[in-house]
């Protein structure tokens, strides 16, 4: 008989002479485990150094004020949205590259409020520990690239994995931990940990010597959102003087569930996921690179799930707008920046078509001229509904002196086999037309 496993990685079970060998998984996940295994240790025995005490006091501060919490959700949430929009984050390239090799310090760092990216796990293992609350590390994949289980653990995205904390009530609530200036609040994770298992380990499933290492796939089902949840609805009005061929930009953004996750720290901190397709990166503002940003401000209206948030920005661009005589033609170029794959390739397709998540997507321009004008190239209306989605555009005169263009579009399936790919070319093709289009009209 023979097995490729190396004879190293045999074990003797406890109380034993039987021999087995050490799961594959375990391999990946061991050291992340050690890791935090002295924190909580410290933590369940009450150590009081300066480090510990300084952690113990940052949880006792965010917590002091809450009432009426027999579940722990208010502790947990204030904790995890304060550290989301209140602590700093430190890349510590220099301690990566070995030019500074000072110790990580929790304690430190929550007491002058930053998150290091080489303890960013330790600081959240800490305070869970702190509140007394049971937690898992969930090992989660990229699902658009793999599944976990016990033969593959990996590829993890960026070697990241959750928390999953259970609460007083047996729920289970998610953190991802604070890795740029930008942070996620609890339960909210990018769509691509969404509806995907996660393998779930505690703290001394490999590190009891006691008891045979954990071979159970203990595992379940990150949630995710739906098309309801997942909105952005951007309104702009735009105020056209003719004779300066100038344009002036009032844009309002509403921002939801996937669409805050993934864009609302592109106005917050510039904060970009290289990962996704790049024009979840694009601001509405960035139609070309003449365009002068005049104010930009983002709120979050709701810290918790869908995390609605609103971005309101003024803008100003001269070189949008051509004059021939009395005829004003407005370049449309990157004003309706859909998310879509402009290279979509639909000859001989074999594999079938997965979109990032389901939602919608809408666009309202509202154009208004300092003189009256009539409109010339009357936009075809476009309406598709198919096995993919629904895409709506539509070009109208509202008044004697405005113009309307509305874009809207909703990915209403989760999967397109590859037969009917043509149905996601038809709509991408429309909103690339849109998107290099140009709008005409003449001043009476």
């Amino acid at each position: 008989m023979f097995s490729i496993k190396p004879l190293e990685l045999l074990y003797t079970l406890p109380c034993s002479f039987e021999e087995k060998y050490i799961p594959f998984y375990v391999l990946l996940s061991y050291n992340r485990e050690k890791n935090h295994l002295g924190i909580a240790r410290s933590v369940a025995q009450n150590v009081k150094t300066k480090q510990m005490l300084q952690l113990y006091n940052f949880v006792n501060e965010q917590t002091k004020d809450i009432i009426d919490d027999s579940t722990q959700y208010k502790q947990l949430l204030k904790i995890q949205n304060f550290i989301a929009d209140e602590f700093k984050f430190a890349n510590d390239t220099s301690y990566f590259k070995k030019f500074d090799t000072w110790d990580p310090k929790i304690g430190d760092d929550a007491k002058s409020e930053t998150i290091r990216d080489v303890n960013r796990y330790d600081i959240y293992v800490a305070i869970l520990m702190k509140l007394g609350l049971t937690y898992f590390t969930a090992y989660v994949s990229d699902n658009r690239t793999g599944e976990i289980n016990n033969e593959y653990f990996a590829p993890m995205y960026n070697s990241d994995y959750l928390f999953a904390v259970i609460l007083k009530n047996n729920s289970v609530q998610y953190i991802y931990p604070k890795k740029a200036q930008f942070g996620y609040y609890l339960n909210e994770y990018p769509f691509y940990f969404e509806n995907t298992n996660a393998r779930l380990v505690f703290l001394d499933d490999y590190n009891s010597y006691k008891f045979p290492i954990n071979e159970s796939l203990r595992q379940i089902m990150i949630p995710g959102s739906t098309a309801k949840d997942n909105t952005r609805k951007s309104n702009v009005l735009v105020s056209i003087n003719t004779d300066s061929l100038t344009a002036s930009f009032d844009a309002r953004i509403n921002l939801s569930g996937q669409y805050s996750t993934l864009t609302r720290g592109l106005y917050q901190y510039n904060y970009q996921d290289e990962t996704i397709n790049k024009l979840y990166n694009k601001k509405i503002w960035e139609v070309n690179n003449q365009v002068q940003l005049m104010s930009n401000e983002s709120k979050v209206t709701n810290k918790e799930f869908p995390f609605n948030t609103t971005v309101n920005a003024h803008y100003k661009a001269n070189n949008l707008i051509k004059k021939i005589g009395d005829t004003i033609s407005v370049n449309l170029e990157n004003w309706f920046m859909h998310v879509i794959y402009s290279d979509l390739d639909t000859n001989n397709r074999q594999m079938n078509f997965y979109p990032d998540f389901l939602g919608k997507d809408s666009y309202v321009y509202y154009i208004q001229f300092d003189k009256n004008v009539h409109l010339l190239n009357s936009f075809d209306l476009v309406e598709i509904k198919n096995d993919f989605g629904e895409l709506i555009i539509n070009a109208e005169q509202v008044s004697t002196d405005a113009i309307k263009i509305t874009s809207f579009f909703s990915t209403t399936s989760k999967m397109l086999v590859a037969d009917k790919i043509k149905n996601v070319k038809d709509i991408y093709d429309k909103i690339l037309e849109l998107n290099n289009s140009q709008l005409k009209c003449i001043i009476e």
